[in-house]
């Protein structure tokens, strides 16, 4: 359901706040005897959008974290269940033949949500508990185990991802508060922040001029952003 706009506020330096405001597109409740859980869920009509292990870390994505910190924090005692962006696009398949059933599964997994989920069993069963994975990618066997490529974080994690994405929302805030406007567009892979920006033809950035400070960021898995979560807070 299409939710009011909600915020997050955070302090950033003494006797300053700052409330970053945004209207979630979607957000499921689920009520269980251990308490209630949230997902939020924002649809991308445009460029397709993926979760990015390495964005998160560097502070590239902050949107949805922020969105299930904002849904969270607000709700009282509710507890994260993950963050998804959903393709809103009229998908044709790819399968080889023509037979129904090959067709209907290729589009339904085309139309699958990418995100991350809470490692709950319960939790992303009931995410999904049709017949076949419609909404996520199967993330447990039928043995009820996690797939090792299963997108993935345990409670700890997932809410040490939110204070991470609250962390960097401040110290991004912080700069811009600085008046910090140096020109560094991030790389990672065969895509740039400049790609998609509506402002470069005023920002005028050129790699090869002097004083141009472009970094790149790299790849890294799940796993590895949980250690590095794991070290963030115990330094």
């Amino acid at each position: 359901m299409v939710q009011p706009i909600l915020g997050v506020t955070f302090l950033v330096q003494l006797g300053t706040d700052i409330t970053l405001h945004g209207r979630i597109d979607r957000i499921d409740r689920l009520d269980t005897p251990d308490g209630a859980y949230r997902r939020v869920v924002d649809y991308k009509s445009g460029s397709y959008a993926a979760l990015d292990a390495a964005e998160l870390w560097h502070g590239m994505q902050l949107q949805l974290m922020l969105y299930l910190d904002a849904v969270t924090r607000n709700t009282g005692e509710a507890k994260p269940a993950g963050a998804f962006y959903f393709h809103l696009f009229d998908p044709m398949s790819k399968a080889d033949g023509n037979q129904p059933e090959t067709v209907r599964a290729d589009i339904q997994k085309q139309l699958q949500m990418n995100g991350i989920a809470l490692a709950d069993p319960a939790v992303l069963q009931a995410m999904d508990s049709g017949e076949e994975n419609v909404a996520i990618p199967a993330a447990v066997t039928r043995w009820g185990a996690m797939r090792k490529n299963a997108k993935v974080l345990d409670a700890a994690h997932l809410d040490a991802l939110i204070n991470h994405a609250r962390g960097k929302a401040a110290q991004f805030s912080v700069q811009m508060l600085a008046g910090d406007i140096a020109v560094q567009p991030v790389k990672h892979g065969v895509r740039d922040s400049c790609t998609y920006c509506a402002y470069r033809s005023i920002c005028g950035y050129d790699p090869l001029a002097g004083g141009a400070q472009g970094r790149e960021i790299f790849s890294i898995s799940l796993d590895e952003l949980a250690q590095k979560l794991d070290k963030e807070a115990n330094p």
